[in-house]
């Protein structure tokens, strides 16, 4: 009994020797072993995005010199899916896909030897999207916008997810949401993505658009002026200070409106500041009012409060001394007013204001103490050979 596998093909001749008790004979047998059958596997279970490129290379057999494939076949593949295969040159299966499913496709190789095949599924999902040209949204600062931004094949190719729109603005399926904050008719440069297929059982590849040009033509907002703000002044010095705009550049003002002003104080209709002189310390309750070009108002309640002066006599010499504060302003500053100089041992503001042409009158104050009256004090420290009101008239310094 003869057993085992062929290993190779060809004609072989073998030599059987039968021997007995009345002696032996010898005998010539052939072996003609012909090709086999291809060997080949195609474990594919690909999934891909729609309009990409879908590819096998390579199809060959293992061991063709003995399983030769002469031709190869596909069914059951997609129409776009197209076998190249060439015993000598390319062996592929590819296209690009142009609809979305899953199809199991038979692959068959042919030789001498006889014929083997091998299946494979490919699943095709969501391509890339393409923005659609021309698009152009209109909104108002700070209000919710509406639209949807279009993509060319939104069944095929959806897009998930959005980059480089206007200010403020979001979309994940296309819809627009949030409130526009820049005001202003202007272009931005978006770009929709996807998660897709490559390659894997789950979508696990985000692809990107050509950026497209979107035109944004946002009205600006409704002006709106700062919650919970104090202006703070002292009694007796020039008051000069505004409420605070909530993003004056996308909600501008043209009109300024106040009610309940202190006596003392008046209010700008183009640049809101409110002026004067605080006559007595108080705290005031305004109402202002702000308007835009568009004749949209808003109002808002500030508070004005006002702070005494509290005297505090200073040492007559020393460190500290109006002595210092005089030598201190000589040494920075000639001829000239002084508004500020830099004490830093005892950080206290001091009031020097000229008194006739010869003399002086010094005030020194803490900022930290709750204001009551500005008195006079130390009004002979500055001779007049030394403090000339005409050539040193010190108005205020910060030590």
């Amino acid at each position: 009994m003869l057993s085992g596998t062929p290993t190779a093909h060809g004609t072989t001749t073998a030599y059987f020797t039968a021997t007995g008790p009345g002696g032996s004979s010898t005998t010539a047998v052939s072996f003609v072993i012909g090709y086999g059958a291809p060997i080949f596997s195609l474990g594919v279970q690909a999934t891909y995005f729609y309009g990409g490129l879908w590819f096998i290379s390579g199809l060959g057999g293992s061991n063709e010199a003995e399983h030769p494939i002469t031709s190869m076949s596909v069914t059951g593949q997609p129409d776009w899916l197209t076998l190249n295969w060439n015993q000598n040159g390319a062996r592929t299966i590819s296209g690009t896909s142009n609809e979305r499913g899953s199809w199991t496709f038979t692959l068959t190789a042919t030789g001498p030897g006889g014929s083997t095949s091998a299946s494979g599924t490919i699943t095709i999902g969501y391509g890339i999207p393409s923005i659609t040209t021309g698009q152009s949204f209109t909104g108002k600062v700070g209000v919710a916008i509406t639209g949807t931004l279009s993509t060319d094949d939104p069944t095929n190719c959806p897009a998930t997810s959005w980059l480089g729109l206007a200010g403020g603005i979001t979309s994940t399926s296309g819809v627009l949401s949030g409130s526009p904050t820049t005001a202003g008719s202007y272009t931005t440069q978006a770009i929709a993505s996807a998660l897709v297929y490559g390659g894997n059982a789950t979508p696990n590849y985000r692809v990107y658009s050509p950026a497209v040009s979107v035109g944004w033509t946002i009205a600006i907002g409704t002006p709106l002026i700062a919650a919970n703000r104090t202006l703070t002044g002292i009694e007796g010095d020039y008051f000069n200070k505004s409420a605070e705009l909530v993003d004056p550049t996308n909600r501008p003002v043209v009109l300024w409106e106040a009610a309940d002003l202190p006596s003392w104080a008046t209010i700008n209709a183009d640049t809101g500041m409110i002026t004067g002189t605080p006559t007595a310390p108080a705290v005031t309750t305004v109402t202002i009012t702000v308007t835009n070009a568009l004749d949209e108002s808003s109002s808002q309640t500030v508070r004005i409060a006002i702070s005494a002066r509290v005297v505090i006599p200073p040492p007559s010499t020393g460190t500290g001394s109006w002595l210092a504060a005089r030598d201190a302003a000589k040494s920075g500053v000639g001829n000239t007013r002084v508004r500020r100089a830099v004490w830093p041992t005892t950080k206290k503001l001091v009031y020097l204001s000229g008194v006739g042409s010869t003399r002086a009158v010094a005030c020194i104050i803490n900022s930290a103490v709750t204001p009551a009256t500005i008195t006079p004090v130390k009004n002979t420290e500055f001779g007049q050979s030394e403090f000339l009101a005409n050539d040193w008239q010190i108005e205020q310094m910060d030590f």
